[in-house]
C-alpha cells in the first residue's frame, strides 16, 4: 500500500497544522441486511467488522495518532478500542455528539421512505427528518461543533475519529464546503479512511465566529438562525480562520474485495 501523502506545511509564519482521520465503523449485523442503523440502535460489530476495524488498525499502525476519538455506540467504539491497541498512550475520547444521526421511527428497518427523505436533502431542505428523527442541521449542529472545538483546543496535532455512514457526509460536506449541498457525493465504506489538514491561522477574537465561550474554556460557534441556515445551506457560521484540505476520501486500500 502507498504511504499517505505528508502533512502540509503552514500558509503562513503562526499557523499550525493538524490532521485529522475520519473512519467509518466496521460492519454489523444491521450493515449486512441493509438495514438502517442510526444512533437508535446500538449493535456490535459482526465477525467481519471485527476483520475490517483490524484491517484499518494495521493502516494506521505506523501513523502518528495522539488522540482518538469515538461515538458511544458499540459498532464505532469497539472499532476505535482495536485501533487504541495500537497506539495505547493516545488521548482517549467517547461523545456522544458523534452518534449517527437518528432514523427515529425507521431506525432497523429497510423502508423504502428514505428515498423521499434524500430528495427532500438533494432540494436544500436539510430540516427535514425521519419520523422522531434527526435532520442534518441538528446533526451538523452537534458533530461538527464538537470537531472544531477539539481541533482548536486540544494540544494534540494527529487525531483519528471512528464515526458513521451519513455522519461522515454531513461533517465531510460541512467542513469542506462549508455547507451540507454536497453530502451525498462523499462515498463510506466501512472502516475508510478519510484525510483532513487542518490549517489553524491564527487565535480568533471575542468577534470571531469561533470564540472562547464565557462560561467554558471550551470553544462556541454560532448556530445560524432557520432563515439564515434555509439560504447558506449550513446550520454553522463556519470560523474564518481555520482552513480544510482533503488529502484523502474514501481510501480503502487495506481492504480486500472480501471485506468491502
Amino acid at each position: 500500500m502507498d504511504p499517505f501523502p505528508p502533512m502540509r506545511l503552514p500558509s503562513r509564519p503562526g499557523a499550525t497544522i493538524k490532521r485529522i482521520y475520519l473512519c467509518r465503523h466496521g460492519e454489523t449485523a444491521a450493515n449486512y441486511k441493509r438495514l438502517l442503523q442510526g444512533k437508535g440502535i446500538d449493535l456490535p460489530l459482526n465477525d467481519r467488522g471485527t476483520v475490517q476495524a483490524r484491517s484499518l488498525a494495521e493502516r494506521l499502525r505506523n501513523e502518528k495518532v495522539d488522540f482518538i476519538g469515538t461515538s458511544h455506540l458499540k459498532r464505532a467504539k469497539q472499532t476505535a478500542q482495536i485501533i487504541h491497541q495500537h497506539h495505547p498512550r493516545a488521548a482517549w475520547l467517547e461523545n456522544e455528539d458523534l452518534a449517527e444521526i437518528s432514523w427515529g421511527s425507521w431506525d432497523g428497518t429497510d423502508t423504502s421512505e428514505i428515498e423521499t427523505l434524500i430528495q427532500k436533502w438533494d432540494r436544500g431542505d436539510f430540516e427535514a427528518a425521519a419520523p422522531q428523527g434527526e435532520s442534518p442541521f441538528a446533526v451538523e449542529i452537534r458533530s461538527v461543533s464538537l470537531l472544531y472545538d477539539l481541533i482548536y483546543s486540544r494540544s494534540e496535532n494527529n487525531l483519528v475519529f471512528v464515526l458513521h455512514g451519513r455522519l461522515l457526509r454531513i461533517i465531510l460536506s460541512s467542513l469542506l464546503n462549508r455547507n451540507l449541498s454536497k453530502m451525498d457525493s462523499f462515498r463510506h465504506h466501512n472502516c475508510n479512511i478519510n484525510i483532513l489538514d487542518i490549517e489553524i491561522l491564527d487565535t480568533p477574537s471575542s468577534s470571531s465566529p469561533l470564540s472562547l465561550s464565557p462560561s467554558s474554556k471550551n470553544l462556541a460557534i454560532q448556530v445560524l438562525g432557520k432563515d439564515e441556515r434555509r439560504t447558506a445551506g449550513t446550520a454553522l457560521r463556519h470560523p474564518s480562520n481555520i482552513r480544510v484540505t482533503a488529502c484523502i476520501l474514501d481510501d480503502c486500500s487495506h481492504l480486500t474485495d472480501f471485506l468491502l
